[in-house]
């Protein structure tokens, strides 16, 4: 099982991996099915401080609300090969739920920041105002760079 992770993490496709997996060396015989599956139950390398699935992990885990947006990558007969992440946008129930009550619909600022991290990814936050006058935080989402569908998605 090691040596089919192995081959997922190099992006070895399945028919190529089963032809060596399946010789006299290895005795190891797996449906595409368990084959693609050997990536998905991995545990998240907490170590890896670049890693978007420690952060997405991190805030399913801690009950906030999380969406993320993927370009799926095609061979020429239209069949996914792979995914890559496009967006992450999150916010915290508790924040939906003072939205509801306490912010007027007719202001919502949505602006992205920069230089807040080593990988100087830009951070966009949507805010409004209170009822009270004062500025409050709505979402949140990170992404590679500034654009038009970046926001439109948010």
């Amino acid at each position: 099982m090691i040596k089919a992770t192995a081959h997922r993490q190099v992006k070895v496709v399945y028919l190529n991996s089963r032809r060596i997996l399946e010789t006299k060396d290895f005795h190891l015989y797996l449906t595409s099915k368990e084959f693609y599956n050997t990536m998905r139950k991995q545990k998240v390398d907490w170590s890896d401080d670049r890693s978007i699935i420690r952060l997405v992990t991190e805030l399913q885990e801690n009950s906030w609300i999380c969406e993320v947006r993927t370009e799926l990558n095609k061979d020429d007969k239209g069949k996914i090969i792979n995914r890559r992440l496009i967006q992450v946008w999150f916010t915290y129930p508790k924040l939906i739920t003072v939205v509801r009550r306490f912010i007027s619909d007719f202001s919502l600022v949505i602006d992205g920041t920069f230089s807040i991290n080593r990988l100087r990814i830009p951070l966009l936050v949507a805010v409004s105002q209170l009822n009270s006058g004062k500025t409050f935080p709505i979402a949140f989402s990170w992404c590679p760079e500034e654009d038009i569908a970046l926001y439109s998605y948010f």
